[in-house]
């Protein structure tokens, strides 16, 4: 049985979030947008467009990485990565790609929007837990390690 080995932290420190690895940086500047915006629709459908592109939401399993330090300098990560696979207990951990986030939601609202954050942390921990959940789900189903499901060569 897998026991994911997931933390929480970023760039601004830990998010409280107990399953995962985010990382990242904003460098670009949005669109304007209204303040008034409605967050729960616009997470909505930053998590719409994200799941219905199987290239960005299909986790990709990454060899050489160790350790949270090599996580957070991988700038060309897939959105979702796992990483450092234990055989021994069966865990792996699990990050998601605040750059990516963070590039798809400035299309919809201005990175300075007061709940650009909030929208960005609530979308990563979606992400974050449905990964999580579809990565166990299915190599628990195949009897088979997130390297053997999910390796680059599988892509």
């Amino acid at each position: 049985m897998l026991n994911p080995c997931l933390t929480a932290s970023d760039k601004k420190g830990s998010f409280g979030f107990p399953f995962f690895y985010a990382h990242g940086r904003a460098y670009a500047t949005g669109r304007g947008m209204s303040k008034d915006i409605d967050a729960q629709a616009v997470a909505k459908q930053l998590l719409s467009e994200i799941s219905n592109d199987i290239a960005l939401c299909t986790p990709v399993y990454l060899d050489g990485i160790s350790s949270e330090e090599q996580a957070e300098t991988m700038d060309n990560a897939p959105l979702v990565f796992l990483w450092n696979e234990d055989r021994d207990s069966g865990g792996f951990h699990l990050s998601v790609n605040s750059n990516i986030v963070e590039n798809l939601l400035a299309e919809k609202i201005s990175r300075e929007h007061e709940q650009f954050e909030l929208i960005r942390e609530g979308a990563m921990k979606a992400i974050a837990q449905t990964a999580q959940a579809s990565v166990v789900s299915v190599c628990e189903k195949l009897g088979a390690y997130p390297s053997q499901v999910f390796g680059k060569d599988k892509h």
